[in-house]
């Protein structure tokens, strides 16, 4: 039977206490199926019960296996009154849809659907950069391990399983405090996209009763000085090819995911001069950044057009592999990242020139404003140290 064809006549809250469940009953005009052998007309009852979610949680007042009732104490009697409170303001929206011939049991049925699933949906039906993008569907990859549940058992409880899934991964150096925040507010906004479709309820209760999550420390990152850079080029490195790309954007202010796609059709060559043609994954871009000879030593050799530059380059773990090998080079900097690499660029860049011009054509920023906000933010007042010496003539006698 296709229930969304059905005519409900009555609907019902009710509490099912053997599975600690509540429920609502939509009922409609019984099926006539015909007398038996005894001349007994014989009907078919039309009902659909659907579990109501609870976000906030109901305490269990009865025990199936004792049959015997549970005797709250008194706050979680008062937790429980609170809900039932909220169900019965439920019940009556039911009701009152249902007279006006509104059948909400085709919103419940909606939230049985598994949240990971609907966040890959979601992201399909979506206008959004790529980026932006696949960093959703990494949040919609944690998720699943914690578990693809349903929206209708979506709660604080859940939540609080997943921020211990993402701490642990920070326990052991694949993320950082910053990046948990991120994906704690990730999540809390597809929940408001699902709230907003009617897929689930109290979004902001569930989130509040959830454990804190708190912000990580703001860092400007690091950058590596010439002497430094001399440094790791002649350190071993257990990942050769991340030596290389590192090396690569350091010398040339591309970001990681520019080199990864960078192939040997956007290399280009003439009077004995270097570029590479980059689309930006933020302004859509598209500009030649110059590259030095010394940098395309680390490019390697040239294959086909359509290669890649540095082949089999991932995110796997990258940042680690960075930080054990700039440690293992005897510099004392505790943490390395893809994005110091760009960095390092920007500082060298600027501190050989002084030219915010060619800061901007280096990190192909759309705007001169973008370059000065980047070095500022990096690099704060060494952005503005100016050696007046070398600035001004001699006008001396």
């Amino acid at each position: 039977m296709d229930i969304s064809k059905v005519k409900w006549t009555k609907v019902n809250l009710q509490y099912n206490r053997n599975k600690n469940q509540w429920q609502i009953i939509y009922s409609a005009k019984s099926i006539p199926l015909g007398e038996d052998e005894n001349g007994v007309k014989r009907y078919k009852l039309v009902r659909k019960t659907v579990s109501v979610p609870i976000p906030l949680g109901y305490h269990r007042n009865y025990d199936p296996k004792t049959k015997q009732e549970i005797n709250l104490p008194r706050d979680k009697k008062s937790h429980n009154d609170k809900r039932e409170r909220e169900l019965r303001i439920i019940e009556a929206e039911h009701q009152r849809d249902l007279t006006n011939g509104i059948y909400q049991i085709n919103q419940i049925l909606i939230s049985r659907e598994r949240i990971c699933d609907w966040i890959n949906s979601w992201m399909e039906n979506k206008t959004m950069a790529k980026n932006t993008r696949e960093g959703y569907g990494v949040l919609a990859n944690h998720l699943r391990k914690v578990g693809n549940i349903h929206f209708i058992s979506f709660d604080s409880s859940y939540i609080n399983k997943f921020i211990k899934h993402l701490n642990d991964l920070r326990d052991v150096g694949k993320m950082g405090q910053s990046t948990i925040r991120e994906y704690i507010d990730r999540l809390k906004f597809v929940m408001h996209e699902a709230e907003r479709r009617k897929k689930i309820i109290n979004v902001n209760e569930i989130f509040n009763e959830a454990n804190d999550v708190p912000y990580g420390d703001t860092s400007i990152g690091n950058y590596f000085s010439e002497e430094q850079l001399k440094i790791l080029a002649k350190s071993d490195c257990r990942y050769p090819i991340l030596k290389r790309v590192f090396l690569f954007g350091c010398l040339t202010g591309l970001r990681f995911t520019e080199m990864m796609n960078l192939k040997w059709k956007d290399v280009n060559e003439k009077d004995g001069k270097f570029s590479v043609n980059v689309l930006s994954r933020k302004n859509k871009k598209s500009q030649v950044v110059p590259v030095s000879r010394t940098a395309m030593e680390y490019a390697g050799k040239r294959r086909g057009m359509d290669d890649k530059v540095f082949l089999a380059l991932t995110y796997s773990d990258t940042n680690n592999k960075l930080s054990n090998w700039v440690r293992s080079a005897g510099l004392d900097i505790e943490r390395t990242v893809t994005h110091d690499a760009r960095r390092t660029c920007a500082y060298l860049v600027w501190t050989n020139t002084k030219d915010i011009n060619t800061v901007a054509a280096f990190l192909n920023h759309k705007s001169i404003k973008e370059s000065q906000r980047y070095l500022a933010q990096h690099f704060g007042d060494a952005f503005m140290e100016v050696d007046a010496d070398i600035i001004m003539p001699n006008l001396s006698i």
